[in-house]
């Protein structure tokens, strides 16, 4: 799940007692998002990644999705943690014993907006370019972020994931609202089967609730829900 918008500004004390409640609800991660500039608000979302890391023991933290193209290779090359030294030439870089990270080297694809049948279409496209390029494991860590609203009712949960997505994003929420769930916990996770039939293995939701606690144990619920399907 994402944490709420501002955790860290609260001070290293009060995040850690969150967190703590995130890994003590048997939620697998915490996730975080990366704008360099969003409607005036800007964060890298490596560094917060790593700010949350460091408050809680075993938590794992996941970045849902980096901006790539704004950054030097260096910063996001995988090969670089192998050990090993790598080299490559292109159009912008020259790196001398580092290395390429190109698309076809991912785990998996990561969709937000989108249907389980477009989800479905994604993930056999990267399928049919891991056997193009012949790819000894091709990516399976397919992934879906979720807005959610996790309420006592649709309508309560409803009114607590609309206004902050409107706010957030400066749409109205009727363009969202097909592809974010709201109600219960039964409500969510019967909603996000259709893309776990579709080969989704991860979701990063994005829960709105009445409050923080409850959009912990709405979010424990639903993995939970999941786990049995």
């Amino acid at each position: 799940m994402f944490p709420p918008p501002g955790l860290l500004s609260r001070g290293p004390d009060p995040a850690r007692e969150y967190l703590a409640r995130v890994g003590e609800a048997g939620i697998d991660h915490v996730c975080c998002g990366d704008h360099v500039s969003f409607f005036g608000l800007g964060f890298d979302g490596l560094l917060q990644a790593t700010a949350l890391a460091m408050l809680h023991p075993v938590l794992p933290v996941h970045l849902g999705g980096y901006l790539l193209p704004l950054r030097h290779p260096v910063l996001v090359v995988r090969q670089l943690l192998d050990g090993g030294a790598v080299s490559f030439r292109g159009t912008f870089f020259d790196l001398d014993e580092a290395v390429q990270r190109a698309g076809r080297l991912g785990d998996g694809w990561l969709g937000i907006w989108n249907s389980p049948e477009r989800f479905a279409a994604a993930t056999a496209l990267a399928a049919e370019e891991a056997a193009r390029t012949a790819r000894s494991c091709p990516p399976s860590r397919h992934a879906m972020q979720v807005w959610c609203g996790l309420a006592d009712s649709r309508q309560a949960a409803r009114a607590c994931v609309a206004p902050v997505m409107e706010a957030f994003y400066q749409v109205a929420f009727e363009r969202f609202e097909r592809y974010c769930p709201y109600g219960t916990a039964d409500d969510v996770a019967e909603f996000l089967t259709r893309y776990v039939a579709a080969g989704c293995t991860e979701f990063n939701l994005i829960p709105q609730s009445p409050d923080e606690d409850q959009a912990v144990a709405g979010v424990a619920a639903v993995k939970k829900l999941l786990a049995r399907s």
